[in-house]
């Protein structure tokens, strides 16, 4: 075997960060981090359980916006930033309010609100991933591409 053929940790982790699912994957997990410890503090400070969950995820919307769309969806994306925000926020609208009721009725039955928050966001996960992948960030090409600098450029239309 070749020297110039094995694969590096630093080649490894290259490949894996080309692709926008685990760019997703990793904007997602510190989101989620942040979400899930506000969602608790708030809960620890005496915070109902619903309203703990509007508060956490809040807290990162601007967050995860700008992380999914300059690095997790980044490349020649067919809407401007504005638009994007206000599809985004739309659907974090859409998913707060969902979240909220599961949430409710979970803690009403008994479940832990750890437990009922965690369910939540592995959901959403799954619903923003193809939403956010082809339609809130959607690339003209439809190419997996790194971030580039032309993307700042195309988003102040």
């Amino acid at each position: 075997m070749s020297r110039g053929s094995r694969t590096t940790p630093g080649r490894l982790a290259a490949r894996l960060l080309a692709d926008r699912r685990v760019r997703f994957v990793t904007v997602g997990a510190g989101s989620a981090c942040i979400e899930f410890g506000i969602f608790q503090g708030s809960i620890a400070l005496g915070a109902p359980a619903p309203g703990a969950n509007v508060l956490s995820f809040t807290g990162v919307l601007f967050i995860s916006f700008f992380g999914n769309r300059l690095w997790s969806f980044a490349g020649d994306q067919v809407l401007p930033w504005r638009t994007q925000f206000a599809a985004y926020l739309t659907l974090a609208l859409i998913n707060v309010t969902i979240t909220t009721g599961v949430i409710h009725l979970a803690v009403s039955a008994g479940v832990a609100p750890w437990a009922a928050k965690l369910g939540c966001m592995l959901m959403v996960t799954v619903w923003n991933y193809l939403l956010l992948n082809r339609v809130v960030f959607g690339r003209i090409s439809g190419a997996d591409t790194a971030p580039h600098r032309s993307d700042d450029r195309k988003g102040a239309r």
